[in-house]
């Protein structure tokens, strides 16, 4: 089959930002680029941005599980492969560029080596004004569930260290608790944790105000039943800022 017998799936992008199934279509990547960990330097927590196009609709917002780098550091992804699109999410970016991003979990490649395909291809930034209900969805991966309107300072990662046993580690801490899914949390909840992947993380910010002053991070974390923000705080923020990344 040659580049021109390939049809790619047309509106398939626009289908995906409206939280419709887009499993199996065939994409495009016009552009990679590595995006390094929190300290500036290239490892595993790397992950790789990337520009899809379905033939109209050209998407820059959208990234690489970090599980598919192997792909990229075998050269069998790289700038005009032509993939399929397996799972996929999408995550609506709460923050002043109100961005929908596009998280590609699981591929197959259809055409590793393959030249531009030229349709009529328009640039596409998705405005999360137009998606304001949703806060993050996931196509043809997790049952739909309903989000949980749950107070973030509740579950920040103070409050959930203060169940740790002072000379443990949490690591520890782990064997003697309850593994829960998010869906499961509710403020009488105790010794218990979660397990899931990272959706987003935001830059660790300064804050000064009438409580005093100190830094701040958030992350999404999302299990196979729903979906939490855990707001990290202070010292917290030195300990486990560079441990936690995006799409693990």
């Amino acid at each position: 089959m040659n580049v021109d017998q390939i049809q790619l799936s047309t509106n398939a992008i626009t289908e995906c930002l409206d939280g419709k199934a887009c499993t199996k279509a065939i994409l495009q990547i016009t552009n990679l680029k590595l995006i390094n960990n929190a300290q500036g330097d290239a490892d595993d927590s790397s992950c790789y941005r990337v520009t899809i196009s379905d033939g109209i609709i050209t998407y820059s917002s959208c990234i690489l599980n970090t599980t598919l780098n192997k792909l990229v550091d075998s050269g069998e992804l790289k700038e005009n492969t032509i993939i399929c699109i397996k799972e996929i999410m999408i995550e609506c970016l709460e923050d002043q560029t109100n961005r929908i991003m596009l998280i590609i979990n699981d591929i197959d490649i259809v055409r590793s080596n393959a030249e531009k395909i030229n349709y009529l291809s328009t640039n596409f930034e998705a405005n999360l004004s137009s998606h304001n209900q949703a806060t993050l969805h996931t196509i043809n991966t997790f049952p739909t569930t309903t989000n949980k309107s749950i107070p973030l300072g509740r579950f920040s990662l103070s409050n959930i260290r203060e169940s740790v046993t002072k000379n443990q580690s949490i690591t520890d801490s782990i064997e003697s608790e309850t593994h829960i899914s998010i869906s499961q949390i509710n403020q009488y909840s105790n010794k218990w944790y979660i397990k899931g992947i990272v959706t987003n993380k935001t830059n660790m910010h300064h804050y000064n105000n009438a409580r005093g002053e100190g830094t701040v991070f958030s992350f999404d974390f999302l299990d196979d039943t729903d979906e939490i923000r855990v707001t990290v705080f202070n010292n917290d923020c030195n300990r486990f800022y560079s441990t936690i990344h995006t799409g693990k």
